[in-house]
């Protein structure tokens, strides 16, 4: 079994998450995935750097490489390029232009995804997590037990 040094301290704050959630995460598009994640976590907290790294207005916003990520890590054996396509399907649909087909875009932004966003990003859907158990039976949520999901050792394939 592995063992992440990653927020070690968050594994019991995350438990109400538990495993029915992450199956049916596991079953949503891109698109709703991303509505879902829109709600846990402050619009400020991936939005665009005034200066510097990620402050360019592109097409791979922080934002919609943070969801893409999320989404990839969700659906095991998704490469890159699925994410690319989501993406396009996207932009099409809301009528905001095409994107180029490749995926060196997408993953290149990926690489730029700054690690403390992603630590306040996983900060802030256990406090969202918390105020949801707020009022339950220890331990219980609607009479069920808690399970802690740590999905830090995902391992995402080559893109290609």
């Amino acid at each position: 079994m592995f063992h992440t040094p990653f927020f070690p301290g968050l594994r019991a704050r995350l438990a109400a998450l538990g495993w029915r959630t992450a199956q049916s995460l596991r079953q949503l598009d891109f698109l709703p995935l991303a509505e879902k994640l829109r709600v846990l976590l402050p619009p400020q907290l991936l939005a665009s750097e005034d200066e510097g790294l990620n402050s360019r207005d592109n097409v791979y916003s922080l934002r919609l490489t943070f969801e893409g990520f999320v989404w990839q890590m969700l659906k095991p054996k998704t490469s890159c390029r699925e994410v690319v396509r989501a993406i396009q399907a996207l932009f099409q649909s809301r009528g905001l232009g095409s994107i180029d087909e490749g995926n060196s875009g997408y993953v290149q932004a990926r690489q730029r995804l700054p690690m403390e966003r992603l630590e306040k990003a996983l900060a802030a859907t256990a406090q969202t997590a918390d105020q949801r158990v707020q009022g339950h039976d220890q331990g219980q949520v609607n009479g069920r037990p808690v399970k802690v999901v740590d999905c830090s050792t995902t391992q995402l394939p080559a893109s290609s």
